[in-house]
């Protein structure tokens, strides 16, 4: 099985790279580290992203289509929303993502891309616009893989924003317009381009932050992206080595 794994800044997979057997370090065109190597019985691809949607976008367009992964597996941190009953060190894990800005603002409105008719993604029947949703099953089998250690795992919607929250206006504001439980910066673009990749895709974040009030101070991102990092690993563990029989399509 070979399962690429996404992450925006070297502190969210320096751990996960640690623990690789056999790593190889090198060089892509639109990601700023690779290094690839063997956890259990996988084949991992660890890719640095950067930050931002296009950053994320471009680096797994290009993993998809030059090493046909079996799996996408989208990490690092992230922060909660204050009513989504989340603390810094947890877990939080993926059912859906929503793009957290697209769409039109009014005085005291906003209109996502399914109410004005645009959607991001068509094929067939099928029409997804500011959400797209993870892998079911898979999203299933890394809740309950994380969730038997870290007891106060959330699955829910992740938001992927532009601009990160710092007022808790903004935070109750797309909280009740997505019942988002966290966000971030890359997540949305990545599960975008595996669903037309057909590539199956999870994630998951530690929390490091609270989104609200904008306070580095309490932040604790290193704590959390450890923690992400021990469940990834756990979750890579608990996969067999053949080729993946889930279609991101299913």
């Amino acid at each position: 099985m070979v399962i690429a794994l996404f992450h925006a800044v070297a502190m969210e997979a320096g751990l996960v790279i640690k623990h690789l057997s056999r790593p190889v370090r090198f060089k892509e065109r639109t990601a700023r580290v690779v290094v690839r190597g063997e956890l259990g019985n996988a084949d991992v691809i660890c890719m640095e992203t950067g930050v931002g949607k296009v950053n994320a976008a471009m680096t797994a367009s290009l993993a998809l289509f030059k090493y046909h992964p079996d799996l996408v597996i989208s990490m690092g941190i992230g922060g909660a929303y204050p009513d989504a009953g989340l603390n810094v060190g947890d877990i939080a894990v993926a059912e859906c993502e929503v793009y957290g800005d697209e769409g039109v603002i009014l005085e005291g409105d906003f209109l996502t891309l399914e109410a004005v008719g645009i959607p991001f993604y068509k094929k067939g029947k099928t029409k997804l616009f500011n959400t797209f949703p993870l892998h079911a099953k898979l999203t299933l089998q890394l809740y309950d893989t994380v969730s038997q250690q870290y007891k106060n795992t959330k699955a829910g919607a992740f938001v992927t924003v532009s601009s990160c929250t710092g007022t808790r206006n903004r935070a109750d504001e797309l909280t009740k317009r997505y019942s988002g439980i966290c966000e971030n910066m890359e997540g949305a673009a990545i599960v975008h381009t595996c669903k037309v990749f057909g590539t199956p895709v999870v994630e998951l974040r530690g929390i490091s932050n609270i989104a609200a009030d904008r306070g580095r101070g309490s932040w604790e991102c290193l704590r959390a992206s450890k923690i992400a990092q021990h469940a990834v690993i756990m979750f890579i563990k608990t996969l067999g080595g053949v080729r993946c029989q889930y279609s991101a399509n299913r």
